[in-house]
């Protein structure tokens, strides 16, 4: 069964790493069940003002750290155009392949 977090839940603006290590508390233990599973995990930024590098660092590229096997089951969702060039850049920083195109 697919899984939707939205971050809009929680945060509407996601800009320092100590919003990202709690966020990353509540989004780890769902995506190991997605990935056992092998359902699809969506993380939806919809309604989000501002994502940071230091946030997305400390989530979505820390998550795929940790479980490189993630990116068969994890889609981004409403990632600003800026935000998804930060996700980028991090990923290229730390020698990891880019996600596929976000939605």
């Amino acid at each position: 069964m697919a899984t939707t977090i939205n971050v809009s839940d929680f945060y509407e603006t996601c800009a320092t790493r100590e919003r990202g290590r709690k966020f990353y508390s509540l989004l780890e233990p769902r995506a190991r069940a997605a990935l056992a599973a092998r359902d699809p995990l969506t993380v939806s930024f919809k309604r989000v003002e501002f994502v940071s590098a230091s946030f997305l660092d400390e989530t979505v590229v820390r998550l795929l750290e940790e479980h490189p096997e993630i990116r068969e089951v994890l889609f981004l969702e409403n990632l600003q155009p800026v935000a998804s060039r930060r996700l980028d850049n991090v990923l290229m920083e730390r020698g990891l392949p880019s996600l596929p195109a976000y939605a």
